[in-house]
């Protein structure tokens, strides 16, 4: 707390002296109560108790408005609205409280002016102070790189200068009137704000970025050569988040260019199958074995190639691969099967199924077990299957339904010893016919009852059934 006294006429000390007794009884008149003489801000409290000094600085305070001239127009500010707090009641106090008898005196003879409690804000001030700006006007626009619309290179978005008012002018009026509490007119200017970013230093980043785009890039194997486009290696480039300093090349792009074509140089091995006699002869080849390749030195070319980019260098890199070798398959058949429809292994059991013989047959190996045995199989216009199948469900008699050619629908409740061995196609028993060796069938495979029976009983899930013309 600062005192500005202002003596009048002799020395307190004296007339601490000279007054005695009637100076005890001056300071027990005033001694809840402002002295003689005293003011704040300029106000005279004189005679006000501890609740009238507060109320009177308050009401002062809340009268004083800084009128603001600024580009938008007129605007007014309280001392809350620019941060300054005034505590009115801690004001008071240092009125009223902790005087001796020597403060007493000098009230007689001087005059004492003493400042406002006062607490201030900077971020609240500056906040204002920024809201008097007009939005399109406030903030400056960095100067920005660019991928360009053709996305092979990069472009400079010129930076634009900013506007902002000055704001010296009006925290040097709100503190002035904080401490006097008066208003103030205060005009109010602006003034460019730089942008972080100039374009000048967006042009030198695009510079840079543009020579990693145009480095050359070369993977070479086995006589073919890999190379970027300049769209894929502008994707490469990874810019700051400001327009400053290098720009940085992004490894994990890189690497899934690299691993791309990695992915494309490789060969699957592809395993062959082989067709042998029981002794191991060689009788027909179904399927050819060819080797595969792998790429083994990915992430070391990515790496390499990273580090000079980086470094704003060319980049020629080899794939090293090595060889994935294919094996055979081999399946070892019973002799006398090379010219069956089926080549079966030895001691196999299987079923053959003639549809233009319009027979059936069971095999063991290469040896007839069964057969040939007549049968009807499918119509025309309901025909047989054609391939190889397996019987993977049995039932003793079953009841099979379905559609005829008409469209009329069939309903045969208790058909005998069914072999089913694709979908709703099986061998079965056909009670209800007489004769056998010919197509009228829904597709099934219509055997006379007995031999449906024994195919039931020797056949398990699992037997091939060589469907053919």
């Amino acid at each position: 707390m600062i005192r500005r006294t202002k003596v009048l006429a002799a020395t307190a000390a004296a007339l601490v002296v000279v007054l005695g007794g009637a100076g005890t009884a001056y300071a027990l008149q005033n001694q809840d109560r402002a002295l003689p003489h005293t003011s704040i801000a300029g106000m005279d409290v004189g005679g006000k108790t501890l609740a009238g000094v507060t109320d009177a600085v308050q009401a002062k305070v809340d009268r004083v408005r800084l009128t603001l001239l600024t580009p938008e127009g007129s605007k007014t500010a309280s001392l809350a609205d620019l941060g300054y707090t005034v505590d009115a009641a801690a004001t008071a106090r240092q009125v009223v409280e902790g005087r001796g008898l020597s403060t007493y005196a000098r009230a007689l003879v001087s005059e004492e002016n003493l400042d406002l409690v006062v607490s201030f804000d900077p971020a609240k001030l500056r906040a204002y102070v920024d809201g008097l700006v007009a939005a399109e006007r406030t903030h400056p626009k960095d100067a920005a790189v660019r991928l360009a619309a053709n996305k092979e290179s990069f472009a400079v978005v010129p930076a634009v200068t900013g506007a902002s008012i000055d704001p010296q002018a009006i925290e040097a009026a709100a503190a002035a009137s904080a401490h006097d509490l008066a208003p103030r007119t205060v005009q109010m200017r602006l003034r460019d704000v730089a942008p972080a970013v100039t374009t000048q230093a967006a042009q030198a980043l695009a510079i840079k970025a543009n020579a990693l785009v145009t480095s050359t890039v070369k993977v070479s194997l086995a006589g073919d050569t890999f190379s970027p486009s300049k769209r894929e290696r502008a994707s490469w480039v990874r810019l700051q988040e400001k327009a400053s300093g290098a720009p940085a090349v992004d490894r994990a792009k890189v690497a899934a260019w690299v691993g791309a074509r990695a992915d494309a140089a490789r060969i699957a091995a592809v395993n062959g199958s082989r067709l042998l006699t029981g002794s191991g002869t060689v009788l027909q080849v179904t399927v050819n074995k060819v080797d595969g390749r792998t790429i083994t030195n990915s992430a070391d070319i990515v790496t390499r190639l990273t580090a000079s980019l980086t470094a704003n260098k060319a980049y020629q890199g080899q794939f090293a691969s090595k060889v994935l070798p294919a094996a055979w398959h081999d399946r070892r058949i019973a002799d006398g099967t090379q010219n069956l429809a089926y080549q079966a292994a030895d001691g196999e059991k299987w079923i053959d199924v003639n549809l233009s013989r319009h027979t059936m047959t069971a095999y063991v190996g290469g040896t007839v077990v069964l057969g040939p045995v007549a049968m009807v199989n499918g119509a025309a216009a309901t025909p047989s299957l054609v391939g190889t199948h397996y019987i993977n469900r049995k039932y003793a008699t079953d009841r099979m339904r379905g559609s005829n050619a008409d469209g009329s629908l069939y309903d045969d409740p208790d058909v005998p010893w069914v072999s089913y061995f694709q979908g709703g196609y099986a061998l079965h028993g056909a009670p209800w016919r007489s004769t056998f060796g010919y197509a009228a069938s829904h597709g099934c495979i219509n055997l006379p009852v007995s031999t449906a029976k024994w195919i039931f009983d020797w056949a398990p899930i699992g037997t091939p059934v060589v469907s053919h013309n």
